[in-house]
């Protein structure tokens, strides 16, 4: 979600699916949009646009909210955007200090997979985590981001992690951390998916004996 975060995945353009006029009174501009899209695919399109844009700007709201102190929480309650916090946070925190990067550095080295409901809070915790580290002219290389990852999943993923190794070795210039982390995602489906399909076939077999 760091496209979220920084701005780059900006608000689904309403005009691109709706009719819109623009007024001007006394220097103030307003767009007012007709109730119906253009077509309504269309507008079940921008629906569900705007729909997946929401969701996951508030899932890297509170990938942010994460890495805040209870301290500050107050502070920043009245953010309602991943890149409102972020802009706010740089602004607030904005002198850098080594007790501050040693801070977002440890929010990246002493966490893990087990700390979080799943694979997507996990992930989304250390990259925002690089973001700030980022801001404060202090980039963690791809491989050491890539290792970390790796290195706080849990036993399960043990022979994934040992074949991720190697495939990154390969190339280390060329590590895509975007990719890992969908990878992982997806591995972490997989195996709830056999964990659940094993769970039934139990239950199947207890039925079956009575």
């Amino acid at each position: 979600y760091m496209s979220y975060i920084d701005g780059t995945e900006l608000v689904p353009s309403k005009r691109l699916y709706y009719d819109a006029k623009t007024t001007i009174k006394e220097g103030i501009e307003t767009t007012s949009y007709n109730d119906e899209p253009f077509t309504r695919e269309l507008g079940a399109r921008y629906a569900d646009r705007i729909s997946e844009f929401n969701r996951n700007n508030k899932r890297a709201l509170g990938a942010l909210k994460s890495i805040i102190s209870n301290d500050n929480n107050d502070r920043f309650k009245d953010k309602t955007s991943a890149k409102d916090l972020y802009d706010s946070i740089v602004s607030t925190f904005s002198q850098t200090s080594l007790e501050l990067i040693g801070r977002y550095f440890d929010k990246i080295v002493d966490t893990n997979y087990g700390s979080f409901n799943n694979m997507d809070e996990y992930t989304s915790n250390i990259q925002s985590s690089m973001i700030y580290l980022s801001k404060l002219n202090q980039t963690i290389t791809k491989p050491i981001i890539a290792w970390l990852i790796l290195k706080g999943l849990p036993s399960q993923f043990d022979s994934y992690a040992s074949r991720k190794y190697e495939e990154l070795t390969e190339d280390l210039k060329e590590i895509n951390i975007s990719k890992l982390i969908t990878d992982l995602i997806s591995e972490e489906g997989r195996f709830n998916s056999n964990i659940n399909l094993e769970a039934n076939k139990t239950s199947f077999n207890n039925n079956q004996s009575y």
